[in-house]
């Protein structure tokens, strides 16, 4: 665990590439070996 971190806002189920992004996102936090706080707005 880092004391960085990767934040990731999103609005639930509402856009049909948030799944995509997510996994994206936490591809790259892994690289920049950091953690992911996920916000779902919903």
């Amino acid at each position: 665990m880092t004391d960085r971190a990767l934040r990731v806002c999103y609005f639930g189920k509402q856009c049909s590439w948030n799944a995509s992004a997510l996994q994206q996102a936490r591809k790259a936090a892994a690289v920049l070996d950091v953690d992911l706080i996920e916000c779902n707005l919903m």
